[in-house]
Parts: C-alpha cells; sequence; structure tokens
C-alpha cells in the first residue's frame, strides 16, 4: 500500500488538508458588525462551506487511501476529492471578499493550494497502474 506514489500523494494531500485548520490562509482587516478589526485572520474551521468542505477532503482522501485494492473506486473518490479541494479554495476566495477590507495571502496558504495538485498527482498514479493492470491482461 504505502509503496504505491499515489498513496503518498494521497498521504501528502491528506496532511496539508489537515495542517489548513491550524495555519491561517488570509490575514487582514476584518469587518465585524460594521467595524473593522485589524489582523483578523482566516481559518479553515472559521467558515461552515470551507470547514464543511476540508473535512469532506480528508474524509474522501483517507478513503481513498483505504482503497488501494480497487482502482476504479479508488479513481472516483478521489475525483470526488479533487472537486471538493477546489471548491475549498473558490469558498476561501469568496468569504475572504465578504468577510475583509483588504489583507494579503499567507505563506501557509500555500497547504491549501497544493492539496489539488497532490490528489491530481494521485489520480495519475492510480490511471497509470489501471492501465498498466489491462495491458498486463491482455497478454493473459
Amino acid at each position: 500500500m504505502i509503496q504505491r506514489k499515489q498513496t503518498l500523494w494521497l498521504l501528502f494531500a491528506l496532511t496539508s488538508a489537515l495542517l489548513t485548520f491550524f495555519f491561517p490562509f488570509y490575514s487582514g482587516d476584518k469587518y465585524v458588525r460594521e467595524h473593522i478589526v485589524p489582523n483578523g485572520e482566516f481559518v479553515a474551521d472559521v467558515s461552515f462551506p470551507v470547514f464543511v468542505l476540508t473535512l469532506l477532503t480528508i474524509l474522501c482522501t483517507t478513503t481513498a487511501i483505504g482503497l488501494y485494492k480497487n482502482r476504479k473506486i479508488q479513481f472516483r473518490i478521489g475525483l470526488l476529492a479533487l472537486l471538493f479541494s477546489i471548491l475549498v479554495i473558490v469558498f476561501y476566495f469568496k468569504d475572504i471578499k465578504v468577510h475583509f477590507s483588504k489583507g494579503h495571502l499567507l505563506l501557509s496558504s500555500i497547504f491549501a493550494f497544493v492539496v489539488p495538485v497532490f490528489i491530481f498527482l494521485a489520480l495519475r498514479g492510480i490511471r497509470r497502474d489501471e492501465k498498466l493492470v489491462k495491458s498486463l491482461n491482455k497478454l493473459r
């Protein structure tokens, strides 16, 4: 299981998604009840849609790691995790527009951006494994 490249990519995606709960994505002047609060931070558990989508990404990634014997289902769940991780980024920016007047992305925001990349690399590895198995079955 761990020997497969896609499992490592999925583990990297899982770790990065978990780290988004602990490290802020954005820092800036935040709107709070018609007042601006300086130095507000935006973490994954602050916004409900971002929180739920991040949890779904973590759940799908963990499930995909466990399904290493069934590549077709692993690929489909990986696609679902990829969709959720892209939606997380979309909701991050949507919530930033609503809740912040000005600010900047933090270096730790890289964790949110690498999750879809890692999942994509895992999906590519799963697809390559499936092609390899199909070509070996043709030789039999």
